[in-house]
């Protein structure tokens, strides 16, 4: 692991919880009797929790990518991928 100071870590750390929670993004079931505005909501979360699968499957190992971040932090960014796999939400 890189030495980084502990601020940066915690926002490593912060960007790779948001993609968790956009990740596990559950929309109701039924959007028929949901308000325009609460449809515009669900589609806006749906948009992250695909960008949040692609971030996740990509293989990149750039600054800002899922395994530039596990680099970053010391984690094993194919063992958390195998748990989200296995879990249905990639």
């Amino acid at each position: 692991m890189r030495t980084e100071s502990k601020p940066c870590l915690e926002l490593w750390v912060s960007v790779l919880e948001k993609a968790l929670e956009d990740l596990y993004y559950d929309p109701p079931e039924i959007r028929e009797n949901l308000t325009t505005c609460e449809n515009s909501r669900v589609t806006q979360e749906l948009y992250w929790k695909n960008q949040a699968q692609a971030w996740f499957k990509s293989r990149s190992k750039g600054f800002n990518s899922f395994e530039g971040i596990c680099l970053i932090l010391g984690l094993e960014a194919s063992w958390i991928r195998k748990k989200l796999y296995q879990q249905g939400l990639l």
